[in-house]
């Protein structure tokens, strides 16, 4: 019998083990252990927890010659050193309760609960100590068993007038005794694997934690670098706009006026701009601003076709559109020497995933262009199709698909649907 107590405890600790693991798996449990600070009523059901796995082991019997050998000071300690003195000392009060209801006929009952109760105390004690003296958290396991150790040495010492009880009356040899005792301090070596394990979880928390502050501080320089590209408007066309309004007040005052205040919105759009998104309808007015300036300055050289969705009401970077037209116009239509078309598609793909098309015909862009924007090649002064090329990469993943015609260009790219690289 007596060999068979080592057996037959741990198979009572593997059974809580199994428990814990169950339970661990909750998701209001992984909720609390994940938190940095327990609230009250986190300790509260903390403690619940642990008594129930400590009444639990009552029901486990494993019993010698008229004794039991517990392991209800497994979970105390463990809870107790995990966190803190209220869980220890409150579970251990109601596991010592249920023990005496549960067991009142077995001799070494009062100093089983005495020993329980000093379990929850002396491991919330070491709990304290921890945070005192800073102890990592991987040393917790080592502590806990030496502190189930001496525990388990402490209720020896109660039991001393009961094993001369039961030797006055031969019911057990002093070798039995010392037996029975060595194997229940082995019982103590679970007290590790519980607190191990409990870490473990905890450790998640800080895991997580650190992955949050890594996606926050991405978003953050992803802002940034989207407001910096986006406060880039091509000052030629600024210092063109302005030379043709200063000529058009001498030949054409009222369109000179009409062009002053088309100028005005559109400047006034990008000084605003706070790098958040903007509905679709305020990109295509700010892109009807810009066509009516260049219109006034190149009269019949280009025409522009739009073909949108009436129900196309989505949020999208702003500037997103303009800078390819700008594109278009500038390196496509203009250098050929002949009149142009653009064509601005867009569609609607789903509730919140658009489509936009950037066609224009004239000179089709060069090879090495497009493979130096996709190799992340261009020159840092360098703004227009790299500039929305890496602002749709950061926000969405994916950029922009530049196609080479026979005669002009396409671009095309998505917008909406879920995205990780900026929180507006």
């Amino acid at each position: 019998m007596i060999e068979n107590v080592f057996i037959v405890s741990t198979y009572k600790t593997c059974t809580m083990l199994a428990i814990l693991l169950v339970l661990t798996r909750v998701k209001l449990a992984k909720d609390i252990l994940h938190r940095e600070k327990f609230t009250k009523n986190d300790l509260i059901i903390i403690s619940v927890v642990f008594s129930i796995l400590a009444c639990l082991t009552n029901y486990i019997p494993i019993e010698a010659y008229g004794t039991t050998v517990s392991t209800i000071r497994v979970i105390i300690i463990s809870g107790g050193i995990l966190f803190g003195s209220f869980v220890g000392i409150s579970s251990s009060i109601i596991a010592g309760i249920h023990l005496w209801f549960f067991d009142q006929g077995c001799i070494v009952v009062i100093p089983e609960i005495a020993s329980i109760i000093i379990a929850g105390i002396l491991s919330g004690m070491v709990y304290n100590a921890c945070k005192t003296w800073e102890v990592d958290e991987k040393y917790k396991w080592i502590l806990g068993i030496i502190t189930g150790i001496i525990i388990q040495g402490l209720s020896i010492f109660y039991l001393t007038k009961e094993i001369q009880l039961v030797l006055d009356s031969n019911y057990l040899t002093m070798k039995e005794i010392i037996s029975l005792n060595n194997s229940a301090l082995m019982t103590q070596l679970p007290i590790g694997i519980f607190v191990s394990i409990i870490i473990d979880i905890q450790s998640e928390r800080v895991q997580l934690m650190n992955l949050s502050k890594m996606a926050e501080m991405k978003s953050e320089l992803n802002k940034s670098k989207l407001l910096i590209l986006q406060s880039q408007i091509n000052p030629h066309f600024l210092f063109n706009t302005l030379n043709t309004i200063g000529m058009l007040t001498r030949i054409n005052p009222s369109e000179a006026r009409y062009l002053i205040v088309r100028l005005s919105k559109y400047i006034r759009h990008n000084l605003e701009l706070k790098g958040e998104l903007i509905n679709i309808s305020e990109e295509i007015e700010q892109l009807n601003c810009y066509i009516d300036i260049q219109k006034t300055r190149f009269r019949d050289e280009f025409e522009v076709f739009y073909n949108i969705d009436d129900d196309v009401d989505i949020k999208i970077p702003s500037l997103i559109v303009q800078p390819l037209v700008e594109n278009a116009l500038e390196h496509g239509i203009l250098k050929s020497g002949s009149k142009g078309k653009i064509y601005i598609d867009i569609h609607k793909e789903s509730e919140d995933r658009i489509y936009i098309s950037i066609e224009n015909t004239g000179i089709p862009i060069d090879e090495k262009v497009i493979e130096n924007i996709k190799n992340d090649n261009v020159k840092g002064n360098k703004v227009g199709l790299y500039n929305v090329d890496v602002r749709l990469k950061l926000m969405y993943g994916e950029g922009l698909n530049i196609v080479r015609l026979e005669n002009g260009t396409k671009m095309d790219f998505y917008v909406g649907g879920q995205y990780e690289g900026y929180n507006s």
